[in-house]
């Protein structure tokens, strides 16, 4: 809807990971480093953790987007499973085909396909996404399918990609000899405001929108890469975006004084994508999705 408005060639504030908007801050550029020495290096375990947000999947997707033709990459996104449903998602991932009715014959199978694309060459990496869900019996089993390896280097990678308590998961007792193999670790901090900022116009930019087109001032205070985008789309925001005529912008914040703030009463803990206005008055809270 307002594409057209604004003269941008696709919406720049989209809540889904898309690698082709992928902002690299510093610290997204060396977490990106880090994965991709990992990668090239053959490091067995790899892990990327980071509050909810920040960019973490989608780092993941451009990695996934710029892989070589020697990589067999297999991603698990789901992650709400049991341990002994995980050899059974791994032969549906890399497309192993046949029947195999016990675990010692999906353990074999996989083990097979290790050893078969090793002899071809090719490089076989796991990603799990939200591998924080994952209980200890679970990220154990993740363990013992990557032993097989040769005299120099592991056939699976593993690459864990989680929210902060994955952390603390890998603390465990239990987990001590999985993270012993951990080689490298990159922990996403929030963006700062200078870099809030650049986000925001980066996308915007990407998205076909002229120099002069900038969002509201008080999106950069948002630290979340997710929530500066909720904070920005213009379906939330555009009272106040420059360009808009005056008589709209006027009908629009009209329209939106039922749900907007008093100023300064915007909660600031916000770490999810959608983004909550709480009005100082007798009606109760409501959501702006």
């Amino acid at each position: 809807m307002y594409e057209h408005f604004f003269g941008l060639t696709e919406r720049p504030f989209s809540l889904l990971p898309d690698p082709d908007f992928l902002y690299l801050s510093p610290q997204h550029k060396l977490a990106r480093a880090y994965l991709e020495y990992g990668l090239t290096q053959k490091i067995g375990f790899v892990v990327l953790t980071g509050e909810i947000g920040t960019g973490k999947t989608t780092l993941i997707k451009s990695i996934l987007k710029a892989k070589g033709g020697k990589q067999r990459l297999g991603v698990l996104y789901q992650t709400s499973f049991d341990a002994g449903d995980l050899l059974e998602l791994l032969l549906r991932e890399f497309e192993i085909q046949g029947h195999f009715n016990t675990r010692a014959a999906r353990l074999s199978a996989f083990n097979q396909f290790l050893i078969q694309a090793f002899s071809r060459g090719e490089h076989v990496v796991l990603i799990v996404d939200e591998a924080h869900n994952l209980g200890a019996a679970a990220l154990e089993e993740v363990r013992l399918l990557s032993n097989i390896q040769t005299d120099k280097e592991p056939l699976l990678q593993v690459i864990l990609v989680g929210q902060p308590n994955l952390r603390d998961r890998l603390r465990q007792p239990s987990l001590r000899q999985l993270a012993q193999r951990v080689g490298v670790h990159f922990h996403l901090q929030p963006l700062d405001e200078e870099e809030s900022k650049e986000y925001i116009q980066y996308r915007l930019a990407r998205a076909g929108a002229a120099a002069s087109l900038r969002p509201p001032p008080s999106t950069s205070s948002f630290r979340s890469p997710r929530v500066c985008l909720a904070a920005s789309t213009p379906g939330a925001t555009w009272p106040w975006w420059p360009g808009l005529p005056k008589a709209g912008r006027k009908l629009t914040r009209n329209s939106w004084k039922p749900w907007w703030p008093p100023k300064g009463n915007l909660s600031k803990d916000l770490t999810g994508p959608r983004v909550v206005w709480m009005k100082s008055s007798p009606h109760k809270a409501r959501p702006i999705s």
